[in-house]
């Protein structure tokens, strides 16, 4: 009937897997003449609450399904993407809060070597008043530890080429016969006064 009498563009909104969605279609377009029907009643069906629930767990203890298989089977309507987030943030919040009580718990061995707790007693105090005007848990770690960036070490200074202190020569080799006295044996004429100074350049 909705392919032959109301074949006019219209949309459909809903909700699948615990997501809400929403889709336009034209009747003799999308439908096409396949009225057939598929229906899959899930996992659970047939099944009251508590027996669902105890099946479920018992089938992810024995690793035969996934979490996100089971959320996607529960008899109620479940945004499974959202409420997986919800349940990582709330982990990573968990882990950060007992990271800051552990630190806390560091504040008599560190009295007991010799150190000065007082900063770190500032800082959890600081968490604690930012929780209480309403900051999250990570905002209020975020501005109260802050990670401080190790200094770089100074790069030694390059001398301008050029600049470099007077050459030392090396004393002279002892004559050899049949060469000149004063260094290794020659090839060809001797360098003139502007090479050699301009070899002595950077």
């Amino acid at each position: 009937m909705d392919e032959l009498l109301f074949n006019v563009k219209k949309s459909v909104r809903g909700v699948a897997q615990g997501t809400p969605y929403e889709l336009k279609y034209l009747p003799s377009k999308d439908i096409k003449g396949d009225t057939s029907v598929e229906v899959r009643y899930g996992l659970m069906a047939g099944l009251d609450p508590s027996r669902a629930l105890i099946f479920s767990l018992q089938a992810l203890g024995a690793d035969l399904v996934s979490k996100d298989f089971i959320r996607r089977e529960l008899p109620w309507a479940v945004n499974v993407t959202m409420e997986e987030q919800r349940i990582e943030i709330e982990k990573m919040r968990e882990n950060l809060t007992a990271a800051i009580t552990a630190s806390a718990q560091a504040v008599p061995a560190m009295v007991a070597q010799g150190q000065d707790p007082s900063k770190l007693i500032q800082n959890i105090a600081d968490v604690i008043e930012r929780r209480r005007k309403g900051d999250s848990i990570e905002s209020a770690a975020l501005a109260v530890f802050k990670v401080e960036e190790p200094e770089q070490p100074a790069q030694p200074e390059m001398a301008p080429p050029g600049a470099q202190g007077p050459v030392e020569q090396a004393p002279p080799s002892p004559a050899v016969p049949g060469q000149p006295s004063g260094g290794a044996p020659q090839q060809g004429a001797p360098a003139d006064l502007a090479t050699m100074l301009a070899g002595l350049g950077g």
